[in-house]
């Protein structure tokens, strides 16, 4: 017999999936800096929650450096290293809302489902590795030669296809594990809420759906890697 969470979570699944590609998101997609509800500051920091609360990458990042991996090392340092890297590119973003630096952030954005995928696939370290980083490369390749035109780059104008692909995918493998499913859900649900209420001109605060996913998918990210890491 079909256990209720796996029921629920089968149908919140199917519920998001539906919400996040709508029709709207099967076109491309080049205004990202248009679809997040933290009003301007006018101030250095133009979002300081969307900012701020992109720092809890660099704590999780610190984290994996410092402590130990007992399945997948490699995989786990140059995660790591790349959720600094992440940290900085999200807070930069949100605090300059410059273009270029927005396709390298969603483009890392892709990378880490990517990561978290294939060592929820069981890959081996090596090749987790080879894996994520090759698409990374390719990724990064067409952002820095659509540096003059960001919005042209692939993980910019095709940001829901992709992103909605893999969280749906990532989602779908962590059924059995309730809090995690229920966390990263949630922080992908309220930044799909923040793009539609961004898209009718509403303004908030620091706390919104993007500072919210932030501290969501950090969190859930901390339990994939002490999990699979």
């Amino acid at each position: 017999m079909i256990q209720f969470n796996t029921i629920s979570s089968i149908f919140t699944i199917f519920i998001l999936a539906k919400t996040l590609h709508i029709k709207e998101n099967i076109a491309k997609n080049p205004k990202y800096k248009s679809e997040f509800t933290e009003y301007n500051s006018e101030t250095r920091i133009k979002h300081w929650g969307n900012a701020w609360s992109s720092v809890v990458y660099a704590i999780l990042g610190i984290y994996l450096l410092c402590t130990s991996a007992t399945v997948l090392p490699l995989s786990r340092s140059l995660e790591g290293a790349m959720l600094l890297w992440f940290s900085w590119l999200s807070f930069t973003y949100h605090a300059t809302e410059i273009d270029w630096i927005g396709a390298l952030d969603i483009t890392l954005v892709i990378h880490l489902c990517i990561s978290c995928l294939t060592h929820t696939l069981g890959f081996s370290d090596m090749n987790c590795i080879l894996i994520s980083w090759t698409i990374l490369l390719c990724f990064l390749s067409n952002v820095y030669h659509n540096r003059n035109n960001p919005s042209n780059s692939i993980t910019v104008k095709y940001m829901m296809n992709i992103v909605t692909s893999l969280v749906i995918l990532l989602m779908w493998y962590q059924i059995s594990y309730w809090l995690r499913f229920f966390t990263f859900g949630l922080g992908f649900l309220l930044k799909k809420i923040d793009r539609v209420i961004a898209s009718n001109g509403i303004a908030m605060g620091v706390i919104n759906g993007t500072s919210l996913f932030h501290i969501l998918t950090c969190l859930a990210m901390f339990m994939h890697y002490d999990y699979f890491l």
